[in-house]
């Protein structure tokens, strides 16, 4: 705005046609006298009256109005002075009026950025929390899966045995139960059992061909089937005393031998009748056929199946799948349907990414109906045979597919809860990025007000010019405005950061200049002082 100056030229015009008006009245007043020669004292009188009129039209008239016209006008300077310097203080006071507002509006903004970001968070946890779902189910199918594929496979090692022949004929015989439950005490696991089995493999292999050779060679049958078993005696009793505190192997003929004394057996057969001998020689070279058949089966499914026991479990599974009648077959295609059904569905599963945790949790649910009933009734048509692996691989699968299916409610509810929780945040993340876009335009339309083109175009008349220092957290405070810090005693704190480096900020800076007025506006922020060592520096 243009300083207000005194009009010199005013005063001037006006003094002159004052005088002017004044040299007027003179003339006409002195122009009515008519003066004679030799009338000095008329001429005296004439000027005293003309000077004392002059006086009285200078003191009475002419000066008072000008200087009441000169007091109005100094007035009306003055008044507007006075107002151009509120228009200045108004200006002055809206502008901190509209800087106020945009650090509002710029919290405001950081707020709903923060906000934002939250609602990203939580989308983000909820999204994992359906992948980490997702996975716990995958690792439910696979753990009940695995239980109904060891019954599969204990069924197929069943069926598979059905077609050997002459392990079908020793299992129908009587001791075959006896002697697989000895074999299923073994711990495979402990070298020194194994070495223990191996040796008690070995020494009934030697004895059943010694009782072949008696059943080929029956001459002297009484005397060799004594020596025999004096010899048998003695290596049977060795092995015995060897005998692992853990394992201890069965006893080695059938329970209908009437003696319990294998030293005094010898005695007794030289008193029989060869057709009694034979039939003793025959029994036992059975049962120690049986009893190796068993053994080498026992151990021949390491290879395929990684577990030694598999062909006795087997072996007995059998025996008492014979004993209750069970239909095999039906119950081999209910499991297999059962495993094929989850194996499928675990397949489907994808790698990564998102997923269609409502399809598989309904899916499975399918899988667990048809599939629970077979399994439930199959491990109560075992009855009381609860020490066989069929027998604890259903009792497995049925516990797996109880909690699987409790699991899955379970499961459904936090989809469900899940579900609910991720609309509400989506809800609420459409909200804060209106809002914000509402503050993005009115914190523009604040800088555009602020801007000093604008300011000049908008006031010509006055020089007017905000300068905004913007302060970002994290960023050095600008050099050039270091004396702001102390101006206003900024807060500082100790800190590992570079020192002036802002750690908090609740705006920008504000310098305003309307003519000769400054002010500064300093919203709250707090620099760094540097560390510790630096600052008792």
């Amino acid at each position: 705005m243009k300083e207000l100056e005194i009009n010199l030229d005013f005063f001037q015009d006006k003094l002159e046609s004052f005088l002017q008006q004044l040299f007027q009245e003179i003339n006409t007043v002195s122009g009515a006298q008519a003066w004679k020669e030799g009338e000095p004292e008329k001429m005296e009188n004439h000027l005293y009256e003309l000077n004392s009129f002059y006086y009285r039209s200078f003191n009475e008239h002419f000066f008072p109005a000008y200087r009441s016209e000169l007091k109005e006008e100094l007035a009306s300077l003055l008044k507007l002075k006075r107002q151009q310097d509120a228009i200045k203080r108004d200006i002055m006071a809206n502008l901190q009026r509209y800087a106020r507002l945009y650090n509002q509006v710029k919290s405001l903004d950081f707020s709903l950025q923060q906000a934002q970001e939250n609602c990203l968070l939580a989308l983000e946890s909820i999204d994992e929390k359906e992948k980490e779902r997702g996975i716990e189910l995958y690792y439910r199918l696979q753990k009940a899966g695995d239980a109904i594929s060891y019954v599969n496979e204990l069924l197929y090692q069943i069926k598979q045995l059905e077609q050997d022949k002459e392990a079908l004929a020793a299992l129908n015989r009587e001791s075959s139960s006896i002697i697989l439950i000895y074999i299923l005490k073994l711990d495979r696991d402990n070298p020194e059992e194994l070495d223990y089995y191996y040796q008690w493999m070995k020494s009934i292999h030697y004895w059943n061909n010694a009782l072949l050779d008696l059943l080929e060679n029956q001459e002297s049958l009484p005397r060799k089937a004594a020596r025999f078993i004096t010899k048998f005696s003695k290596e049977y009793r060795e092995l015995k005393e060897q005998a692992l505190p853990s394992f201890s192997f069965m006893e080695p003929y059938p329970a209908y031998w009437h003696t319990q004394q294998l030293e005094f057996f010898d005695l007794y057969l030289i008193s029989l009748k060869n057709s009694e001998i034979l039939r003793f020689v025959k029994a036992l070279q059975l049962f120690l056929s049986d009893t190796l058949l068993f053994m080498t089966k026992a151990l021949a499914s390491e290879g395929e199946n990684k577990n030694i026991g598999a062909g006795a479990s087997a072996m007995m599974d059998y025996c008492h799948i014979k004993a209750l009648n069970l239909n095999l077959k039906e119950l081999e295609e209910n499991i297999s349907k059962s495993w094929q059904s989850l194996n499928h569905l675990i397949k489907e599963f994808p790698a990564r990414g998102e997923m269609d945790m409502a399809y598989f949790l309904e899916r499975s649910q399918e899988i667990i109906s048809d599939s629970y009933p077979a399994i439930s009734t199959a491990k109560s048509s075992l009855g009381s045979h609860q020490n066989t692996a069929l027998a604890s691989a259903l009792y497995r699968a049925r516990l797996e597919l109880s909690s699987l299916k409790d699991h899955i409610e379970l499961l459904k509810e936090k989809q469900h809860y899940g579900k609910a929780i991720q609309q509400s945040y989506l809800q609420l993340a459409a909200l804060l990025s209106q809002h914000k876009e509402w503050m993005a335009n009115f914190r523009s339309d604040l800088e555009r007000l602020l801007a000093p083109r604008n300011l000049s175009r908008s006031w010509k008349d006055l020089s007017l010019r905000v300068e905004k220092i913007n302060l970002q957290k994290g960023q050095e405070f600008p050099q050039e405005f270091l004396y702001l810090l102390d101006k206003y005693q900024i807060a500082s704190r100790v800190s590992p950061e570079r020192p002036n480096l802002i750690l908090e900020e609740e705006g920008d800076i504000f310098i305003f200049k309307v003519d000769d007025l400054q002010e500064e506006l300093i919203p709250f922020f707090v620099v760094s002082a540097g560390p510790v060592d630096s600052v008792s520096e």
